[in-house]
């Protein structure tokens, strides 16, 4: 039996399915699973994510970002790099993630991180998430 939809059919019956970063990433990146992903994504009567998986997201973003633009290899890099040059070489991948998730139909739950505060702790300290 497919897992995949046998989950969607749970999620039908209970009206609520909750969407990890990995299906958000694909989405984002073009990858083998990016079809996929969306298939996924786009079955789900109504997806949920909660703030960790927006965290979790532009982790995995800027790192992958950072790789791509800026040869930056592994977290120790990463972390080297946000320091000292901040997030303004990503001000256009920000701005890419930030309205991709919102141009999802996709409720929010909001948990022990406030979206905004984690956007403000993340620009004003040059902290890398996650």
């Amino acid at each position: 039996m497919n897992v995949m939809r046998e989950l969607i059919k749970v999620g039908k019956e209970h009206g609520k399915i909750f969407v990890d970063t990995n299906i958000l990433y694909n989405i984002l990146f073009k990858t083998d699973l990016s079809e996929r992903a969306l298939e996924i994504l786009e079955g789900i009567e109504e997806p949920v994510i909660s703030t960790i998986i927006i965290n979790e997201l532009l982790y995995v973003s800027l790192r992958k970002v950072a790789e791509r633009k800026f040869g930056v290899k592994n977290y120790r890099d990463f972390r080297s790099f946000i320091r000292e040059k901040g997030y303004k070489p990503f001000d256009d991948d920000l701005t890419v993630i930030m309205e991709f998730l919102e141009g999802l139909s996709i409720s929010i739950i909001e948990d022990h991180q406030d979206i905004d505060e984690l956007m403000k702790v993340m620009l004003s300290y040059n902290l890398p998430t996650h």
